[in-house]
This record gives C-alpha cells, sequence and structure tokens, in this order.
C-alpha cells in the first residue's frame, strides 16, 4: 500500500509538469504570439523545429504517464502501473466502499470490478490537439486516484490559472529579432 501511495503522489508531480508544458504549448504551438513575429527565412524553419519538439515533448510526457504496466514490471510511474497496483486483492480489501465507488463514477462503470474485467478496445489514431482532451482525462483519473489511494485532493483548476500565467508571463517577455 505504501508503494502505491508514493507512486500516485509521484503522479500528481509529473501531471502539474505536464500541466506547465501544455500551458506553455498553448503560447507556443496553438497562438500566433511567437509565430507572427518570425519572417519568412531560416530562422521560420528553426521556429517550426522548436514548436514540432515542444509538443512532441508534450506527447511524450502524456505517453510516460499512460505507459502500460507488466504484471513483473510494477516500478514505472504511471496510471495502468498504480491501476495494476489496485488489483492486488489485499489492496482493494483497504479501499473503503465509497473509494471504490468514487473510482466507479471516475472511470464510467458501474462498478470499479466491472470495469477492471471490460476488454480493452481498439484505440483511434491520435490527431493534432487531442492532448488537450487526453490532459483533461488525465487529471480526472490522477485526481480520482490521489483521493482514493491519499485521501488528499489538488486545486487543478488552480495549478492550471498559475501555469497559464507563468507560461504568459515568460512568453509575453519575448520579442524575437531576426538579423538576417
Amino acid at each position: 500500500m505504501a508503494r502505491t501511495k508514493l507512486k500516485t503522489a509521484a503522479l500528481v508531480d509529473h501531471l502539474i509538469h505536464l500541466i506547465n508544458m501544455h500551458e506553455a504549448n498553448r503560447l507556443i504551438v496553438y497562438s500566433p504570439l511567437l509565430s507572427d513575429q518570425i519572417p519568412r527565412s531560416h530562422a521560420a524553419n528553426a521556429f517550426n523545429v522548436f514548436q514540432d519538439a515542444s509538443l512532441k515533448f508534450e506527447i511524450i510526457r502524456h505517453s510516460i504517464l499512460w505507459d502500460p504496466c507488466r504484471e513483473d514490471d510494477l516500478d514505472k510511474e504511471s496510471i495502468p502501473t498504480v491501476i495494476q497496483l489496485i488489483d492486488d486483492p489485499v489492496f482493494l480489501q483497504a479501499l473503503d466502499q465509497q473509494t471504490e465507488a468514487s473510482f466507479a463514477v471516475l472511470l464510467g462503470s458501474a462498478s470499479f470490478n466491472q470495469h477492471r474485467a471490460e476488454k480493452k478496445g481498439t484505440i483511434a489514431p491520435a490527431k493534432f490537439g487531442d492532448e488537450h482532451r487526453l490532459l483533461s482525462y488525465s487529471v480526472a483519473i490522477v485526481d480520482g486516484l490521489q483521493q482514493g489511494i491519499n485521501g488528499q485532493t489538488m486545486l487543478w483548476n488552480r495549478l492550471k490559472k498559475i501555469a497559464k500565467r507563468n507560461a504568459e508571463a515568460f512568453w509575453n517577455g519575448y520579442c524575437f529579432e531576426v538579423l538576417c
């Protein structure tokens, strides 16, 4: 149980970092704030590479958060790993009925046990912008795990506002000047 608590707390830390990266990417990738400053030039090509790398790094962070878990590899700090650790009947007995009910509501199943027994379906290929929805889903899952396992919740909306404010303070202060 202590291992699951530590991994859940680590998920919160990973998600906070991901929220900060996501808010930065709203300005780097999705906003004209920076791109409008870059004229057609070799500098524009370098900026496109920068945008692409920043978005791909966010996607990698999402992938790490959702990295699948094998029963013989429970060392990862990922959502599936925490859920696999919960799959242990001894740990499930330690969770009270209220926690199990909150997991069921969060995961959209009639019961947590039913959710664990469902087959995995086919996942559609990711599209540009899907990271917004994935982040919202990840926040809901990690918050449910944090509440159910560690008895704590985070002020996620406040954290998002802080991340947005910080990203804007940083990126609004930049003025690019192409010298050649």
